[in-house]
Formats: C-alpha cells, sequence, structure tokens
C-alpha cells in the first residue's frame, strides 16, 4: 500500500480536520497541524490494523500527551464514532 500511504493520509486528515479534536484549527492553527496524526493513523492502518476507540485515543495520547483534552472529555462512544470515520475512509481509499 506504500502508493496509496498518501491518499490514505489525505483521506485520514480530512476526518481529523472536519472533527478538530483539539480545536486548534478553529483557534487558527496552520491547515496541516494534524499531519502527524494523520500520519500516524495512515501508518497504523497500512499494518492492517484496524481503527478502534482505543487506538485513536493511543494515537491522540502520543501526540498530545497522557491528558489530552480530546481524549479527556470523549466518551467510549466518542471516540469509537471517531474510529469509525477513520475506518470508512480508509475503506473508500482502499476501493477505489
Amino acid at each position: 500500500m506504500p502508493s496509496d500511504r498518501p491518499a490514505l493520509r489525505s483521506a485520514l486528515r480530512a476526518v481529523v480536520d472536519r472533527r478538530d479534536p483539539e480545536g486548534l484549527l478553529a483557534l487558527g492553527a496552520p491547515p496541516d497541524e494534524y499531519d502527524p496524526e494523520a500520519a500516524d493513523l495512515a501508518r497504523l492502518r497500512s499494518t492492517g490494523g484496524p481503527f478502534t476507540a482505543t487506538t485513536v485515543a493511543e494515537v491522540w495520547e502520543r501526540r498530545f500527551g497522557p491528558h489530552s483534552g480530546f481524549v479527556d472529555r470523549a466518551s467510549r462512544a466518542e471516540l469509537a464514532a471517531f474510529a469509525a470515520e477513520l475506518e470508512a475512509a480508509a475503506t473508500d481509499v482502499a476501493t477505489r
């Protein structure tokens, strides 16, 4: 999947940007603010890992620290919904 990774990363970043989990884009952060998280998520998906509430929280805490505002605020259901959106975006890229 290496040739698909840019498309995957872009699709995942679109989901992350739309959600703006930390509220940084709304505060005027640069448009590439969530690039590292999108890259981590793409790497996870490229190794066959599914997106789950746990994997989303792990990526977020690795990037924003153990008490990420998003992870601290989000319910398990919200994390699972985020994971489902990421999974749908990744599936869409894979079926193109």
